[in-house]
């Protein structure tokens, strides 16, 4: 029985509990902390009962120390409350440590290597299914148009390729799961005696190795790099030929510098390259540098860099769900201080200590594993320079290798039968105790949860008063925790949409109240902005909308709300600037009729329109000059010389179309996708594809308007959206797809208007959190223009002529109008 509760608990932490579907769940939220405190619980009243004392290691000093530190800080903190439920998470681990060690001391060691090699099976399992989805359209991962559909046997090899993340929500956790259990599996597999057992485990090595690479994780890849040096200095050392020259005494040592250098070597890579995922985390290590110079004792508190770096970050490449330092020793010295850092060295000195003397004294079969524990544990450092992983799902396998190596510490004491030591004795009353204030804690906050997801429900429900009055619970239940605050001022801004009389001023209020505690909030800045407009106070929106654009000055939205206000205010050269640098970042919004609409408040629209034409490229000239039946526009695009042939080769493929040649049209686009590089420009590729479908459709060629919906859609199901409403009038003309499937299709058609995570509550607060802009924001911004919302237009004719109670042609046009408020669609169409 205990044997299937280990194979379970490691099953529910690697894919649930220790995951983002946790964090982001409420439900699983509330469900971990059961979890956590039964199987705790049940853990020291065994050791209470059978009056067992503390289980001793060398670690027990660092590891108070460190629990001791993560109290101190959490007290400390930027935001105690979230600092203190993350050290909480923190000293779990440490729990679970002791509850691992203490299995392991009592020969249960078999049974947590099973569940983790049943774990890493189901990572295999799952990553093939993931794989198939991507590559036959299976459904999963949303890739309901795969490769095979396009290349057939004809054409096997994808022109993309793909990263895997299902098994455990993100690709870098995946692959360093994968680098970490690979060692521990060969080394396994090397020692065991049982035949069928050997093969199982090496053929999960190398399936475990396909996930690795599948992973594209290059920090992985790193790690491996350690993990390949470390298991081949040890087998260089078995061999008779290079024992004088392998000496351990030289081994080791070469072996530590060798393991720095490739961390080090990982961060200078990522430093000096091009690439805006390398760039970042150069300025998060940079930032965190400045962190620990400003706060060397005590740091800024657990889970505190997200909200310091936000302040500091280099906004030339914003990503907004950044929580840590990419780096775990950064990230522990700014979060936790020094000390933390030291406790690390310490704790990393420790146990190669006792690593060292077992694998002196060990029989060969042991030593291997040893070798490969020692591996792992290298990738897994390796790695830690340009990731962080914090996670249950990677601690985990940390934490069982550990208790492995850790439980067969030689005592230099009296046996531990005999030997009595006071506090260790009463150690397990004193940590069940504190597992107990801390579990009702939290059980308070989880109750808060419940109230947020009443909220939920009826937000869904568009029951908005019900809806605050659950969240203004939450927020009474546990108000530090500053997401409720959050929603409450964002359902209330809904509320004065409704009914400005009786909520705007209150609305107003909850903004300025939580941009008081959340400086860095640009999306409650921008929406506080809208309320001001609201009442005509333009000087106050515009102050707003500056303040959210020095925090994010990458969103078109904030720049074409500038020229809103500026154009209000009659600032109107500024205004035209920032109409321009809206459409740069969204060259799709001109084709939107807010630039014809008659508002004689906007007057810098037209000029802002032509100065953006005259430098934009020229397939979007072309499109904008072809919409605005503005001739002159054409010819500029189509005489432009622009470096990038697959653009002018669209722009003239575009005019062929619009003039009726579609032959010669054809050519082009034919032209235009020979010259794309599709690695780089992918949604560029995507949205080519889709068009060229358009094209063979109206051509009548449907199989060759099938293949290139197909391949857009597999390309970027957002960019190549156009594809879903090609196949969606196949159907309708073949019948090949049901009623239910058309429909979803045509939804799929339009992509959205706004592509932005907005992930402040989650970076911030580690909570979950509907957030979104507010509609009298919404209601300011264009679309994507007339022709990219046809698909809704044939669905609402659907709705309307269908006998189906569960479709409602009134929720398309609401939701054509908030995507497209200056569409003429609607009224073309009654």
């Amino acid at each position: 029985m205990q044997r299937l509760f280990i194979i379970l608990f490691i099953a529910y932490i690697t894919f649930i509990g220790g995951t983002l579907y946790t964090i982001r769940i409420p439900i699983l939220t509330i469900f971990f902390h059961v979890v956590i405190g039964i199987s705790a619980a049940v853990w020291l009243t065994t050791l209470i009962i059978q009056k067992r004392q503390w289980p001793h290691t060398s670690f027990n000093l660092p590891l108070l120390l460190y629990v001791i530190l993560l109290i101190i800080t959490s007290a400390t903190a930027i935001y105690p409350r979230i600092a203190l439920e993350q050290a909480w998470l923190m000293g779990v681990h440490v729990l679970w440590f002791y509850m691992l060690l203490d299995f392991v001391r009592a020969g249960k060691q078999r049974a947590l290597f099973e569940g983790l090699f049943i774990a890493s099976g189901v990572v295999v399992l799952i990553s093939i299914l993931e794989y198939a989805s991507w590559y036959f359209g299976l459904g999963f991962v949303g890739y309901d148009q795969g490769w095979y559909a396009i290349g057939g046997l004809n054409d096997p090899i994808p022109p993309v390729s793909y990263k895997l993340s299902l098994a455990l929500n993100v690709s870098t956790w995946l692959g360093n799961y994968a680098m970490v259990l690979l060692p521990i599996i060969v080394s396994w597999a090397r020692t065991t005696s049982q035949r069928d057992l050997k093969i199982g485990l090496w053929l999960l090595a190398v399936a475990i190795f396909g996930v690795l690479i599948g992973s594209g994780s290059r920090g992985a890849l790193g790690g491996f790099l350690a993990v390949l040096g470390v298991m081949s200095a040890f087998q260089l050392m078995t061999w008779q030929r290079t024992r004088k020259l392998f000496r351990p005494k030289w081994v080791f040592p070469t072996m530590f510098i060798g393991i720095v250098s490739i961390g080090i070597l990982l961060m200078l890579f990522a430093s000096s390259s091009d690439s805006t995922s390398d760039r970042r985390r150069a300025d998060m290590w940079e930032r965190s540098i400045e962190f620990i110079t400003e706060s060397p004792i005590l740091g800024s508190g657990v889970g505190s860099f997200g909200a310091k770096y936000r302040v500091v970050r280099n906004t030339e490449f914003i990503q907004d769900k950044i929580v840590s330092a990419h780096n775990l020793w950064l990230n522990t010295t700014a979060e936790i201080g020094i000390g933390g850092f030291i406790l690390l060295i310490w704790l990393g000195i420790c146990f190669f200590i006792v690593w060292h003397q077992n694998w002196r004294t060990a029989p060969r079969p042991k030593q291997i594993r040893y070798e490969g524990i020692l591996a792992a544990l290298a990738g897994f450092c390796v790695h830690s320079t340009v990731d962080n992983f914090i996670a249950s799902t990677s601690v985990l396998p940390i934490l069982i290798i550990s208790a492995y190596v850790m439980a067969d510490e030689k005592n230099p004491h009296l046996p531990e039968k005999i030997q009595y030591n006071k506090w260790r004795r009463l150690a397990p009353i004193f940590v069940f105790a504190f597992l107990l204030i801390s579990l009702a804690w939290l059980f308070t906050t989880d109750i808060a949860r419940v109230r947020m997801l009443n909220a939920w429900r009826a937000f869904n429900d568009k029951d908005y008063t019900t809806a605050l009055e659950y969240f203004e619970k939450a927020e009474a239940i546990d108000p530090k925790q500053g997401a409720y605050a959050l929603q409450r001022a964002y359902v209330l801004g809904i509320l004065a949409n409704e009914n400005p009389e009786l909520y705007l001023l209150e609305a107003i209020e909850a903004h300025e109240a939580i941009l008081e505690d959340n400086p860095t909030y640009d999306m409650g800045m921008a929406n506080l902005s809208a309320l001001y407009a609201m009442q005509s106070d333009y000087e106050n929106a515009l102050k707003l909308i500056e303040r959210a654009l020095a925090v994010h000055p990458d969103l078109w939205e904030y720049h074409l709300l500038h020229g809103r206000y500026l154009d209000k205010l009659s600032q109107h050269t500024e205004a035209e600037a920032a109409y321009v640098r809206a459409l740069e970042l969204a060259p799709y919004i001109a084709l939107s009729p807010f630039w014809i609409a008659p508002d004689d408040t906007l007057p810098s629209r037209d000029e802002a329109m032509q100065a953006f034409l005259a430098n934009t490229t020229p397939d979007i000239q072309v499109q904008v000059g072809l919409w605005l039946n503005d001739l002159a526009i054409v010819e500029q695009g189509l005489l432009q010389n622009d470096h990038d042939l697959s653009r002018q080769y669209l722009a003239q493929g575009r005019n062929a179309w619009a003039e009726g040649n579609l032959q010669r049209a054809l050519e082009y686009y034919t032209s235009a996708i020979e010259a794309i590089d599709v690695t780089d420009t992918t949604e560029f590729a995507a949205s080519t594809y889709a068009e060229r479908a358009e094209l063979y459709l109206e051509l009548g060629q449907a199989e060759l308007a099938r293949k290139n919906a197909n391949w857009a859609i597999f390309l970027d199901k957002v960019a190549g959206a156009r594809g879903y409403y090609v196949l969606a009038q196949l159907a309708l003309s073949d019948r090949s797809l049901s009623e239910e499937t058309i429909n979803e299709y045509l939804i799929k058609s339009v992509p959205p208007r706004f592509v932005i995570p907005k992930q402040y509550a989650g970076t911030i607060y580690f909570a979950p959190a509907m957030l979104d802009y507010l509609p009298q924001l919404k209601s300011k911004l264009p679309g994507r223009g007339d022709v990219a919302y046809q698909p809704w237009i044939l669905l609402i004719e659907r709705y309307e002529n269908d006998t189906d109670p569960e479709t409602d042609a009134q929720e398309v046009i609401d939701a054509l109008l908030a995507e497209e408020p200056y569409t003429a669609l609607l009224e073309a169409n009654n």
